[in-house]
């Protein structure tokens, strides 16, 4: 059997469904395509998403360890401020005790000069020839000038300490004195 011989106008229709067809079929390739280039920017993009993601949990992760090594440095410095404090109030107390002890002892040294004084007073009424002239520790007016203290070397005449170079007085009685190496002195006459 032979085909029937077909139209010109189904010829046409047809040529021109073939035409369709090729051109969806087109369609559907560039769809495919564009679906599996969408897909691969999507793969690509799930995989930078999902590294982001793991590390903003690694940050996190680390800020809490942070947060935590911040409590243990707030709890140590606490420790060690009340440490501090507590050094800061004993030292203090001590400061404290030490004044207090230091402006008794100056009120007791005040009372003890003060009878001292008196006492100093009362000794010059009863011998007025040694009595300082003022309080307790005074240099009087009144008393003696101090007497020439006589100092000898051993080999060289006797001299008084108002003048070194002058020999002794003929009045006094002429003694040396001597010093020996073991440190023990002995005076001797003068002849």
């Amino acid at each position: 059997m032979r085909p029937a011989p077909v139209a010109p106008d189904e010829f046409l229709n047809s040529e021109a469904s073939l035409h369709k067809m090729r051109r969806a079929v087109r369609l559907l390739w560039a769809l495919a395509l564009a679906s599996m280039a969408v897909c691969a920017v999507l793969l690509v993009a799930t995989f930078y998403t999902w590294n982001a993601i793991s590390q903003v949990r690694d940050l996190e992760r680390r800020i809490e360890e942070i947060g935590l090594f911040e409590k243990r440095i707030s709890n140590r410095l606490e420790l060690f401020n009340t440490g501090i404090q507590s050094r800061l109030e004993k030292t203090n107390s001590r400061i404290s005790n030490i004044q207090s002890e230091l402006d008794k002892s100056i009120s007791d040294n005040r009372k003890a000069l003060t009878g001292l004084n008196a006492a100093a007073a009362q000794l010059g009424k009863q011998i007025p020839a040694y009595s300082p002239a003022g309080s307790f520790g005074e240099v009087g007016a009144n008393q003696p000038a101090a007497l020439p203290v006589q100092r000898s070397v051993p080999g060289q005449a006797q001299t008084t300490s108002g003048s070194d170079d002058a020999p002794v007085d003929a009045g006094q009685a002429g003694f040396r004195r001597i010093i020996e190496p073991n440190g023990s002195v002995k005076y001797e006459k003068i002849r």
